[in-house]
């Protein structure tokens, strides 16, 4: 993981924290983003990309109604995120799918007892699948 801890004024808008977050950690601007606080999407839309409700050069930072070290959710770079998230569903799937398939005895149909269940790690190009034994 790498970090910045930056200051930003209060009447800074979303638009120029998604740029100030652009400068600080050497990107390019080239991919779409998001900014997640208090449950809202943010950020500034792309064609082909996501649209959200409010302009982010009008939504300044102190209208949002901070708390002492409340955290926020910026993504940038959705297809990774987005390949992550379909092989997960894809992934969970199937195991599933297995699951069910061999729950029960092939010859006398009875129902296998598992001794444990588990969370197996399995790591991926985009990132980790935790599933279920």
């Amino acid at each position: 993981m790498i970090w910045r801890r930056i200051k930003v004024r209060s009447d800074n808008t979303i638009a120029d924290l998604h740029y100030i977050i652009q400068i600080v950690m050497g990107l390019t601007d080239s991919h779409l983003h998001r900014f997640v606080i208090h449950g809202k999407d943010y950020g500034i839309a792309q064609i082909g990309g996501i649209s959200f409700s409010e302009d982010p050069r009008r939504v300044k930072l102190a209208d949002l109604g901070w708390r002492v070290k409340e955290r926020f959710l910026y993504e940038y770079d959705f297809g990774d995120i987005l390949l992550q998230n379909i092989q997960s569903t894809l992934v969970e799937r199937q195991v599933a799918e297995y699951l069910s398939e061999n729950s029960s005895c092939l010859h006398c149909q009875k129902k296998l007892l598992h001794k444990d269940k588990r969370t197996i790690v399995y790591r991926t190009v985009f990132g980790k699948l935790n599933l279920r034994s």
